[in-house]
């Protein structure tokens, strides 16, 4: 009971309620591998990469084939940027248990890191469709397209993982295009609020945001999959940039809002989105997001107007800083990625956490 109530605060992103239930388990019986190892990957979702480290090579000296305790020292190298050691874990994972999707994701981010983009794709396909956040529902029009060129169909590309991952990969979107006959953007509710910027990308016949809308389409891909169905690389994304643009009214308005005071201006962005429902989501945004607190001495320098380009909970922080009279918050106005756009368009500077 104790052991399944850890699950379930670390699915809740309860760490610390997580570690205690845990500890009881290990006080009451003492060394049992499962426990031991569900600690090691507790430990290294909070960050704590050296304990969580010893504790897991303690499970392997039990049991040297256990896949999960390979592939948490993995994670742990590769979120420390350690991708060498990450491959070879995340592959010794793969030796003793093939197909375990942990270490198939993983070694696909590693591969990605490093540039090995054909073995990267290969282990990114292994994961089912949607893992990352875009779970099918049955509506899904005809079959998934393998970027095969059918100039008389119709192709749905639609959003998969954060609204980063949307931003970076619709840019082979216009190479997509060419193969088909018509293509739509769909953009679940979560990734509505990129509909107006993503109006200006090249080769979008139409942005759908209901089932309903995308029904007569005979073919679907995720937009994580254009990169390797269209031989774009780590070094090689054959599209033009920029390849989003903001329209001419936002800009306008958002250009007569700031003014110009001859002050350098700088945008400030100190969180991601922390998705708390996710716990890998949630895992992320925690290696990437700040306390804004941790921006004080940026405040020494003089000649500055900041602005706030914080959007969600994180930007209550702001009623808690002392320099927060300093900081020109307009987020309120910001209502979708066009707006966020246009004002940081007005910046000399933007310093993020994200992207």
């Amino acid at each position: 009971a104790l052991s399944n109530l850890g699950d379930l605060c670390i699915e809740g992103n309860q760490f610390d309620a997580a570690r205690d239930a845990i500890d009881a388990v290990l006080a009451r019986f003492p060394g049992p591998p499962d426990a031991t190892y569900k600690k090691a990957y507790l430990l290294a979702l909070m960050c704590e990469f050296e304990s969580a480290r010893r504790l897991t090579l303690e499970v392997l000296r039990v049991h040297p084939t256990y896949a999960p305790a390979h592939s948490n020292l993995g994670a742990i190298a590769s979120w420390q940027n350690d991708y060498a050691g990450a491959i070879r874990h995340f592959t010794e994972a793969l030796h003793h248990q093939p197909g375990f999707l942990d270490a198939e994701s993983g070694l696909a981010h590693a591969l990605l890191a490093t540039g090995d983009d054909a073995r990267g794709w290969r282990h990114y396909e292994a994961r089912p469709a949607g893992i990352l956040g875009a779970k099918r529902h049955a509506g899904w029009p005809g079959r998934v397209w393998e970027g095969e060129a059918r100039p008389d169909q119709a192709l749905v590309v639609y959003g998969e993982a954060g609204l980063g991952d949307v931003l970076q990969f619709c840019r082979l979107v216009p190479l997509a295009r060419k193969r088909v006959g018509r293509l739509v953007l769909y953009l679940q509710p979560y990734f509505v609020p990129l509909a107006r910027l993503l109006r200006s990308l090249e080769g979008v016949d139409a942005i759908a945001t209901t089932p309903d809308a995308i029904a007569g389409c005979e073919l679907h891909v995720s937009v994580i999959r254009l990169p390797h169905l269209c031989g774009a690389t780590l070094g090689r994304a054959p599209t033009p940039v920029p390849y989003l643009a903001i329209d001419d009214a936002a800009l306008a308005a958002w250009r007569r809002k700031v003014g110009a005071d001859g002050n350098f201006r700088v945008g400030l962005v100190w969180s991601g989105s922390p998705r708390a429902g996710n716990v890998d989501a949630n895992t992320i945004d925690r290696r990437r997001s700040i306390r804004l607190s941790m921006l004080a001495p940026l405040f020494d320098v003089p000649g500055v107007d900041w602005y706030s380009l914080q959007k969600g909970e994180a930007s209550a922080e702001l009623a808690h800083v002392p320099f927060a009279s300093r900081i020109i918050d307009w987020t309120a106005d910001l209502h979708d990625f066009t707006d966020t756009g246009a004002l940081a368009a007005q910046m000399d500077l933007v310093v993020s956490v994200d992207t």
